[in-house]
């Protein structure tokens, strides 16, 4: 969570997904940063804090449904170099970073994230 003068402005979650039914690797999401407060680099701090958290908790793999050109300045790659899919066809936006080389599974397979994703709505 970013906070300035006492006030939330930021925030990121990593919540655990699964790879062909096995658990371990987390999803990135959501991200967001107050409107006002955009562009001042407080979502990439709270990506990479997140990350850096995430590895010191022995986390391996972290996977993330976004803009290619955005995460890859984290260490995102298309996930399908992986061999890996997701449930919601997100196509070049899902991807991967290891945090732990040999993290993703050598045969690939689909990622499924919690199922409260699927019960939002926009």
């Amino acid at each position: 969570m970013a906070v300035e003068r006492e006030q939330v402005v930021g925030h990121v979650a990593f919540s655990p997904v699964t790879i062909n039914g096995d658990p371990g690797p987390l999803g990135l999401a959501p991200l967001a940063v107050r409107s006002g407060r955009r562009r001042r680099g407080i979502a990439a701090a709270l990506v990479r804090e997140g990350l850096e958290l995430c590895q010191a908790a022995g986390t391996g793999l972290v996977v993330v449904l976004g803009d290619p050109r955005y995460y890859a300045r984290f260490g995102f790659e298309l996930a399908r170099r992986y061999a890996l899919r997701d449930e919601y066809e997100g196509g070049d936006a899902f991807q991967v970073i290891e945090l732990v080389r040999g993290a993703a599974p050598a045969e690939g397979g689909l990622v499924q994230y919690a199922p409260e994703f699927a019960t939002l709505s926009v």
